[in-house]
């Protein structure tokens, strides 16, 4: 409708001149109005102004206005309005200006190909270094595997070891006994905890343990009065009576390899041979020296292994990524930027996200585009933060555009919403030169 009223006039004028005549100041035809404003509502037709030496044109608008806008003044000849005449001022700072962009593109395109080629080596050395760490994974594995096998066999020999020097030295039921109690008390335990637990559940009686507490621990029960502490002391003692003759009715063989077994995989051992005041352990102390030593190795190669295995977790995300040709885009992988405005902060890390005042997202990354033929490389984000103020409550959207810079420090501008939760940045840095 607007544009049927904008043309009702030169519409009528073509009804009623039919031989139209030129700059009128009349829109006849739409192209006889090169020097006027008559046809300005038409914007495509643009005045060309006259000056040999700088090239401009202007909107057929501001032709014979009263206002000179061409550097020569020949859109005001009409006018009879004086223009200086200022072209060729206007040619020299045009021709500094050029001259400087000409020198931040080839500054920024050096920068950007020396850039692009420590990306490819960093890339690439990255790779090398996952494929190198996965080799060593497999010889550290191998490695460490040889290790646990042979502790197997240093653990084995030394129990057998020990066991040998406990039949020697605890050759009755009374040294056995002592020989639970010192374990059990270096563990934290009652011994009625380790006589469960040690031996034969078949073979023991509540009671009977019991009687062992009472007696190793010297204690006593009071049978005045109470006919019941009689019956209990009288228990305790036929339970105590059984108790010490215990080599013939358990297997004292398997009581000891239970007990020697759980006393030596808890680092006890040593402990126990002096409170039973053994003091050597035969070829077993050699043996000893040389679990301790495997030990340490293994969790030492344990360890190497963790930290190469996570070194490469973090490698992975980054080597298996798409970066461009010769890795473009690669020296971004792990750069956040932050531009401060009167109102908001934003933070735009690359290929993650982007936030606004560190709590609304404005988008996660999604892909990026480089555009060699118009030379320019966008960078796209969705899926933020629903704009509840929207009919639709659609998520927001971010665009970062690169914009050529020659500048040694990428820099984070001109953030603005370009519409209702639809935001565009800028981030001026090398990879937005092209030739």
């Amino acid at each position: 409708m607007k544009l049927l009223l904008l043309l009702l006039p030169s519409v009528l004028a073509l009804n009623l001149n039919p031989m139209p005549v030129s700059n009128d100041d009349y829109c006849d035809t739409l192209v006889d109005e090169d020097e006027t404003s008559g046809c300005s509502y038409f914007s495509s037709l643009m005045f060309k102004c006259k000056s040999a030496i700088y090239s401009e044109e202007i909107f057929s608008s501001r032709v014979n206005d009263g206002v000179c806008d061409c550097c020569d003044g020949s859109d005001e000849l009409l006018t009879g309005i004086k223009c200086p005449d200022v072209c060729e001022t206007k040619a020299t700072i045009a021709l500094i200006e050029s001259q400087k962009q000409h020198d931040l593109l080839w500054k920024g395109l050096k920068k950007k190909n020396e850039t692009i080629e420590s990306s490819a080596r960093d890339l690439n050395d990255m790779k090398l270094r996952y494929d190198a760490n996965l080799e060593l994974l497999k010889v550290y594995k191998e490695s460490l595997q040889v290790e646990k096998s042979r502790l197997q066999q240093v653990d084995s020999a030394i129990l057998l070891e020990i066991m040998d020097v406990l039949r020697v030295n605890i050759n009755d039921v009374t040294k056995m006994l002592d020989f639970l109690a010192s374990s059990a008390l270096l563990e934290g335990e009652s011994v009625i905890d380790a006589i469960i637990k040690f031996a034969s559940g078949d073979n023991y009686d509540p009671d009977e343990a019991e009687a062992l507490y009472l007696s190793m621990d010297q204690k006593t029960v009071d049978i005045s009065g109470d006919a019941s502490n009689y019956d209990k002391w009288n228990s305790n003692v036929n339970s105590m009576k059984a108790i010490l003759q215990l080599d013939r009715v358990v297997n004292v063989d398997d009581l000891f390899k239970n007990v020697v077994t759980k006393v030596f995989s808890d680092g006890n051992i040593s402990k126990i041979l002096n409170s039973l005041h053994i003091e050597h352990l035969g070829a077993g102390a050699a043996r000893m020296a040389e679990k301790e030593d495997l030990v340490k190795s293994i969790n030492t190669g344990e360890e190497r292994i963790r930290n190469i295995e996570i070194a490469n977790k973090n490698f992975e995300p980054v080597i298996n990524f798409d970066f461009g040709p010769d890795g473009y885009l690669f020296s971004l992988h792990d750069k956040c930027f932050t531009s401060i405005d009167s109102s908001y902060t934003y933070e735009v890390c690359i290929f993650k996200q982007v936030k606004q005042n560190g709590k609304t997202l404005l988008g996660r990354y999604r892909n990026y585009h480089i555009d060699r033929s118009n030379k320019r490389v966008v960078i796209s984000y969705d899926q933020g933060d629903r704009c509840l103020s929207t009919a639709q409550k659609q998520a927001r959207v971010f665009e970062l555009a690169l914009e050529c810079s020659g500048d040694e420090k990428n820099e984070l501008v001109n953030i603005e919403e370009m519409e209702i939760c639809s935001y565009r940045g800028v981030l001026r840095t090398s990879l937005g030169c092209f030739e």
